[in-house]
C-alpha cells in the first residue's frame, strides 16, 4: 500500500496569517511584564531604547524568520536543514524550547480562566494576596489547566485554517477592541493623570545606563515570538512567494505597539490606585504573576465600575493566552506532522497528554513558573536567537536570504539588514549571555566580537 503524506495545512488568506503571528506575539507578558519592565528602568525614559530595539533587532529578526519559512515552505527543524544541511537540530531546540514554555504558560492560563470567574463577584475582597494563597493550595488550579489544555487541543486539533486562523481572525481585533475600551475607561480615574506622568514622562539621565539598552533589547526580543519556531513555523503555512518583508514588519511593529498601548490602562489604573491609597506607583508595580493576580485584583477593587473592568482585564488575558498558547503547541506539532508524518490528531493527542503531566506541578506553585520562566528568557532565548542569527546570517548566509526576501516584497530591505543580522544583533545577545555569566560585560562584548571576526575569516576562505 501507498503511504498516504499527511498534509500540514496552510493559511487561506494573508490577513489570517498576520493576525495568527501578532495573536503568537501579543501574550501574557505583554500585558503585566512590559509595565514591570518600564518601572524598573526609569518609566518613560524606557520607551525611547524600547522602540529602537524593535526596530533594530524586532523588525529585522522577525524578516529573517519569516523570510527563512517562506522560502523553505518548511517548519523549524527541516527549515533550518534545507538552508544547513546539518543544522536540523537548531529547528527542534527551538521546538522544544516552545512546549517547555507550553507547559508552564497555559497554567497560568488556566490561573485566568478561574479569575475570569472570580471577576463577577470579586471573589478575591480586600486582601487579593490571601485569595491569590487559598486559590493555589486549593484544587481549582488542576481543573483550570485541565480545561486550558482542552481548549489548546481542540484549536489544534482542528487544523491550520479552521482551528488556528479562525480563532485569530477573532480573538485579535477582539483583544484591540477590549484594550481600547479598557483604555477610555480608566483615562477619566482620578488618578490617571499622575499614572500617565509616571509612565511618560521620561528621566533622560537613565539612558546612560546600559541596563535600560539591554533590557530594551530582552524585551523586544522576548515580546515578538522570536526564536522558538513559531515564525518560521506560521510562515512556512503561507502560499508561495507571499511578501516577507511587508507582512513582517507589519507583525513586528503591531506587536511591539500592543505593549505600549496597554501600558495606558495599566498606569492609569495605577495612577488611581496611587492616589486613593496614598502609596507611590513605585511601590505598587511588581513582576510577573503578582502583578496579574494580586496587584491588580487590589486596584480593581477601587475602581468606579469594578466588576466591568474586572471582566474586561481578565478577559485580555484569556484572549492574550490562548492565541499565544495555540501557537506554542502549533509550534511542537507542525514540525512533527512534517518530519514523522503523523496525523495531527494523533500529534496533539501525545503532546497534550504529556503536557498536562508536566504542568499539573506547577498549578499549585508560582514559585516554580517564576524559576522556570526566568531560566528560559535568561538563557535559554538568548542562546537560541545567538544560534539563529549565527547559523542564518552567517553560515547560510544573509545576503542569500535577503536575495530571495526582496524578490518577493514590494519594498527591499538594504545591506544595513544583512549587517545588524551579522554583527549588531550577534553582539547584543553575546552580551546578554556572556554579560550575566561573566559578570563583565565589557569583555562579553570583546569575546562576541573576536568570534564573529573567526567566523568572517572562516567564511572568507570557504568563498575563495
Amino acid at each position: 500500500m501507498r503511504k498516504t503524506t499527511v498534509i500540514k495545512g496552510k493559511w487561506t488568506t494573508r490577513t489570517g496569517f498576520i493576525l495568527a503571528a501578532i495573536g503568537s506575539a501579543i501574550g501574557l507578558g505583554s500585558i503585566w511584564r512590559f509595565p514591570y519592565i518600564v518601572y524598573e528602568n526609569g518609566g518613560g525614559a524606557f520607551l525611547i531604547p524600547y522602540f529602537f530595539a524593535l526596530f533594530v533587532i524586532g523588525i529585522p529578526m522577525m524578516i529573517m524568520e519569516v523570510g527563512v519559512g517562506s522560502t523553505t515552505g518548511s517548519t523549524a527543524p527541516l527549515a533550518v536543514k534545507k538552508l544547513v544541511k546539518k543544522g536540523e537540530f537548531l529547528g527542534w531546540w527551538a521546538s522544544i524550547n516552545a512546549f517547555i514554555i507550553l507547559t508552564y504558560y497555559i497554567v497560568i492560563l488556566g490561573w485566568t480562566f478561574s479569575y475570569f470567574g472570580y471577576s463577577f463577584t470579586m471573589a478575591w475582597g480586600g486582601r487579593p494576596d490571601l485569595f491569590f494563597g487559598h486559590f493555589l493550595n486549593g484544587y481549582y488550579p488542576l481543573i483550570a489547566t485541565l480545561v486550558a489544555w482542552a481548549i489548546n487541543y481542540i484549536i489544534v486539533c482542528a487544523g491550520v485554517e479552521n482551528g488556528l486562523e479562525r480563532m485569530n481572525k477573532f480573538f485579535v481585533p477582539a483583544l484591540w477592541a477590549i484594550v481600547i475600551m479598557m483604555i477610555i475607561g480608566c483615562l477619566r480615574l482620578d488618578g490617571a493623570y499622575y499614572g500617565l506622568i509616571w509612565y511618560l514622562k521620561p528621566d533622560f539621565s537613565s539612558l546612560l545606563s546600559p541596563k535600560i539598552w539591554i533590557s530594551a533589547f530582552g524585551q523586544v526580543f522576548f515580546s515578538l515570538s522570536l526564536v522558538i519556531g513559531t515564525m518560521i513555523t506560521y510562515a512556512s503555512y503561507q502560499p508561495k512567494n507571499s511578501d516577507v518583508a511587508k507582512n513582517s514588519s507589519v507583525i513586528a511593529f503591531v506587536s511591539g505597539l500592543f505593549s505600549f498601548v496597554v501600558g495606558f490602562a495599566i498606569f492609569s489604573a495605577l495612577g488611581q490606585m496611587s492616589v486613593v491609597s496614598g502609596i507611590p506607583i513605585s511601590n505598587l508595580i511588581q513582576e510577573g504573576t503578582t502583578l496579574a493576580f494580586i496587584t491588580f485584583p487590589a486596584v480593581l477593587n477601587i475602581m468606579p465600575v469594578s466588576i466591568l473592568f474586572s471582566m474586561l482585564f481578565f478577559l485580555i488575558l484569556i484572549f492574550a493566552g490562548l492565541t499565544s498558547s495555540v501557537s506554542l503547541l502549533e509550534t511542537a506539532t507542525g514540525p512533527i506532522i512534517e518530519k514523522f508524518n503523523i496525523s495531527r490528531k494523533k500529534t496533539v493527542s501525545v503532546l497534550t497528554i504529556v503536557g498536562c503531566l508536566i504542568s499539573l506541578p506547577f498549578a499549585l506553585d508560582a514559585g516554580n513558573i517564576e524559576l522556570i520562566d526566568k531560566i528560559v528568557s535568561t538563557y535559554g532565548l538568548p542562546l537560541l536567537g545567538f544560534a539563529e542569527v549565527i547559523v542564518f546570517g552567517w553560515i547560510y548566509g544573509a545576503d542569500k536570504l535577503r536575495t530571495y526576501i526582496n524578490s518577493v516584497s514590494d519594498f527591499k530591505i538594504g545591506r544595513s539588514w544583512t549587517w545588524l543580522i551579522k554583527i549588531f544583533i550577534p553582539i547584543v545577545l553575546g552580551y546578554v549571555i556572556l554579560g550575566d555569566i561573566l559578570k563583565r560585560p565589557v569583555l562579553a562584548i570583546v569575546i562576541t566580537i573576536v568570534l564573529l571576526i573567526v567566523l568572517a575569516f572562516i567564511n572568507a576562505r570557504r568563498s575563495v
